[in-house]
């Protein structure tokens, strides 16, 4: 099928160049699990303190 958008402007990409993914960086994705882990810690301590478990 073809899109009649890019039939009107001449270009299928729209200008989207294919660019390759960088490396994983574990240590941030590390440092992003441990900040949610703590703020579930912090949710079940202040859940803990209202007496709700």
């Amino acid at each position: 099928m073809s899109d009649p958008h890019a039939d009107s402007h001449g270009q299928a990409d729209h200008g989207h160049a294919d660019t390759a993914l960088g490396p994983i960086d574990v240590a941030m994705w590390g440092v992003g699990i441990l900040g949610v882990a703590l703020g579930l810690l912090v949710a079940l301590c202040c859940a803990f303190a209202v007496g709700m478990l």
